[in-house]
């Protein structure tokens, strides 16, 4: 080490450079790892907690393992004892991931699942939504996540996935976004192969064509093939990657981070006596904004009709740039979704909700009669009955959802206003289904547009459509319900009422009930 450099000079860019890790002039990863550094000791100088959360699907959970074997732990466990030594006063890993769940509405509740404390946040559902050549769903993820209030680091995991195929327009879009310098520290993840192909070509003895001994591999290459949860446990599908997989995917990470926190520690023993002034300076205003500002949207043309609750709306005008800036409308969430860091479904009902039944059993039908019900679906009890026989494995994730049928009465939901004390217009309300189950004739199974009346602070909802192309997962999840201009004004006094009541006769508890698993709304200023 050259102790007359700084280590802040040593990393130093001008803010024209790219701190994308998918650049080709990004190879040696140190602008991403300048700027995170600059994040744990902004952590350091605050006394707060360093918060790493993980949004995604099945795999990112961890099934067919325990929860707690699943990467985000695992880099958990190898980060704990140094970040804290480093004198971050907590390091805070959550998965906040939920198996079988699309990129939205899911990229609508981060700061439910994830925390809005989050100074680090991933994207990953790679498997659920691979090449299918529209990548807009992404954007919007992206747009969401920068809109938190730390404009927290962002990971994309399965930048290669497992089968070795890369998504070039995934890529691209983190790259036009570190390029804007909406994103810091991007970093784009490639999946280590699911099977066990890399262990194999250890394990074969080309001279002899013989099976090595698993014991005389590297540690990394040992029991390969097992799963973390005993055999016979909940996930153990072929789609699912095993124990040894996460273990590797913790440490790849981890060798990003610990790489920031060295230089963070040589940023605090080289400005012994600076360094806190100098990250408080520079940080304070990006964690204190009052807006995020985006460029125009790169899949403007793919967007639905009304959508600037994915990607927002042109704000001012940049002259300097010639371009108009767009940012985000004030967007809530609630969800029933668990895990939820803040924020239920549960918070909103004032009325028309039956006492809480049996989540994990078959579920009393005359509680339809008391109100709409909090249930799971039959393959979520399913699946917890088969965990329960292995002790449960740990997992906190679960797909709840509000079900009702027509004499389940109205459902009276209320939406506060944020800031609570802050007027402004009602634009739309998304409402979600849990993922579609039940008759596979779509005249008998509950369609929230079809289905279900929605009255607005008094007012009978007439504008309600299917969200199309967003939110899918064995068919649409979401409904859209709009207020034009004239009238996005006049329904707020503080906070909104939302009735939900089934009418569609045809809906029964055996070809499928309505369901409500999040509301989602979004307010002008």
């Amino acid at each position: 080490k050259d102790d007359t450099t700084s280590p802040i000079n040593k990393y130093h860019t001008n803010s024209s450079s790219s701190s994308s890790s998918t650049s080709n002039n990004m190879t040696d990863n140190s602008i991403n790892i300048h700027y995170t550094a600059k994040r744990i000791l902004y952590a350091i100088a605050k006394s707060q907690p360093f918060v790493i959360a993980f949004g995604g699907y099945s795999v990112t959970v961890g099934r067919g393992n325990y929860f707690n074997q699943s990467y985000p732990f695992v880099l958990q466990q190898i980060l704990q004892e140094t970040m804290i030594s480093l004198g971050v006063p907590e390091l805070i890993v959550r998965n906040g991931a939920v198996g079988g769940t699309p990129t939205f509405p899911y990229g609508w509740c981060l700061n439910n699942h994830l925390g809005p404390d989050a100074d680090v946040v991933s994207w990953d559902f790679s498997m659920n939504e691979p090449n299918s050549g529209d990548d807009s769903n992404f954007e919007w993820y992206v747009r969401q996540a920068t809109t938190m209030s730390k404009s927290p680091m962002f990971i994309m995991m399965g930048a290669i996935n497992s089968s070795g195929l890369g998504h070039k327009g995934r890529l691209e879009i983190l790259q036009q976004y570190t390029d804007a310098h909406v994103l810091q520290d991007a970093v784009a993840f490639n999946y280590p192969s699911f099977d066990n192909a890399t262990a194999q070509s250890y394990l074969h003895d080309a001279k002899n064509r013989t099976l090595l001994d698993d014991t005389l591999l590297p540690e990394g290459f040992q029991n390969w093939d097992k799963w973390g949860a005993p055999e016979g446990s909940p996930g153990q599908v072929s789609w699912h990657p095993r124990y040894m997989w996460h273990e590797l995917v913790g440490w790849l990470l981890a060798i990003h981070f610990l790489n920031a926190m060295d230089l963070a520690m040589e940023i605090m023993e080289h400005s012994p006596s600076s360094w806190h002034n100098e990250v408080m300076d520079e940080m304070e205003p990006v964690y204190t904004r009052e807006a995020t500002y985006f460029s125009k949207p790169i899949h403007l043309s793919s967007l639905p009709s009304d959508s600037s609750m994915l990607y927002g709306v042109p704000s001012v005008r940049d002259e300097h740039e010639k371009q108009t800036r767009w940012k985000m409308n004030q967007i809530s969430c609630r969800t029933a979704y668990h895990p939820i860091v803040n924020g239920s479904l549960l918070d909103l009902v004032v009325s028309g909700m039956a006492p809480h039944g049996n989540t994990t059993g078959p579920t009393n039908i005359y509680l339809y009669d008391q109100g709409w019900v909090l249930d799971l679906s039959i393959l979520e009890k399913n699946a917890k009955q088969k965990g329960k026989k292995v002790g449960g494995l740990g997992y906190i994730e679960a797909k709840y959802g509000l079900y009702g049928i027509p004499r389940s009465g109205t459902l009276q939901l209320l939406l506060p206003l944020f800031p609570p004390d802050q007027m402004g217009g009602l634009k739309s309300i998304v409402v979600c289904a849990t993922d579609y189950e039940g008759s596979e004739d779509l005249e008998k199974k509950c369609d929230l547009a079809r289905d279900v009346r929605f009255v607005v602070s008094g007012t009978e909802a007439r504008n309600v459509s299917v969200i199309q192309n967003v939110a899918q997962w064995k068919g649409p999840l979401c409904v859209a319900i709009s207020f034009d201009d004239n009238n996005a004004h006049t329904l707020l006094e503080g906070r909104i009422s939302l009735d939900v009541t089934v009418t569609g006769m045809n809906v029964t508890l055996e070809d499928g009930a309505c369901t409500i698993s999040h509301v989602i709304w979004e307010t002008t200023q």
